[in-house]
């Protein structure tokens, strides 16, 4: 060793030339790729194939773009340069419109999530009374099993996507 462990050390949110041509890609990929995380399946591959992981394996995580401390900062500096330019110029403002939009995004994943809690018990219960009642339609049966089957489908999704 030289001394400097700190020269050697790195930091995942620091990316290569190479990591930021795979963020690049990431972003090409379909649409069901970016909502299934489809940029974490080199990590998941490299875990499988090495058993193990090292640092060196977190800095090829093809993070997209706007997962880069390079890309959050600059998208603040253009609005808060802007923010600069007024006569009362105020953090706040510049931090909504830098992030107000993926807030907002965030919040409504999350409240469709806390209603979605609330479909499992309402419809356990119409379940119970649609198997009470011997002359209840088979489509109401069924159309209660997709919505206890939908409903948690739903929470999950909204909630991945939400943190």
């Amino acid at each position: 060793s030289n001394g400097n462990d700190a020269d050697a050390e790195t930091t995942p949110l620091m990316f290569t030339s190479e990591s930021k041509q795979a963020a690049a890609k990431v972003m090409e990929r379909s649409l069901w790729s970016r909502m299934i995380f489809g940029w974490f399946t080199p990590i998941l591959h490299k875990g499988n194939e090495k058993k193990t992981l090292d640092q060196e394996d977190l800095e090829l995580i093809p993070l997209p773009p706007d997962c880069s401390t390079e890309d959050v900062t600059n998208e603040f500096d253009r609005y808060w340069s802007a923010e600069k330019k007024l006569a009362s110029p105020s953090l706040l403002r510049a931090l909504f419109r830098a992030f107000g939009a993926e807030f907002v995004r965030a919040g409504f994943l999350k409240l469709v999530h806390d209603l979605a809690i609330f479909v499992g018990p309402q419809v356990l219960h119409a379940i119970i009374v649609f198997l009470r009642n011997p002359d209840a339609p088979l489509w109401h049966g069924l159309s209660l099993t997709a919505a206890v089957t939908v409903s948690p489908l739903t929470m999950s999704f909204c909630l991945r996507h939400y943190f």
